[in-house]
């Protein structure tokens, strides 16, 4: 399951939890599990932590300042592969 969500994740350029969960009809809490096991592996990292902040993570995926002023990124950030994810896809 890892690599199918790594793989999505990849060819997405980034992706939320709610996308995981509805891509892979999975229950929420199942895909915000996997997600974190796949973040504590160093496979995936937040956008925003990455890349200096809300409504500059991967491209326009946290829509400016709208979603940072609502709290929409920190409740359900994008998340893109690091090179340890890339890697892990290689094998």
């Amino acid at each position: 399951m890892f690599g199918t969500i790594l793989g999505f994740i990849l060819e997405q350029g980034s992706a939320r939890v709610t996308e995981i969960s509805r891509t892979f009809e999975l229950p929420p809490s199942m895909a915000a599990s996997l997600v974190l096991q796949l973040e504590d592996l160093g496979f995936i990292e937040e956008c925003e932590k990455s890349e200096g902040g809300c409504g500059q993570g991967c491209g326009d995926s946290c829509h400016g300042g709208h979603a940072c002023a609502s709290g929409g990124c920190r409740i359900n950030p994008p998340y893109r592969l690091t090179q340890a994810g890339r890697d892990y896809l290689k094998k």
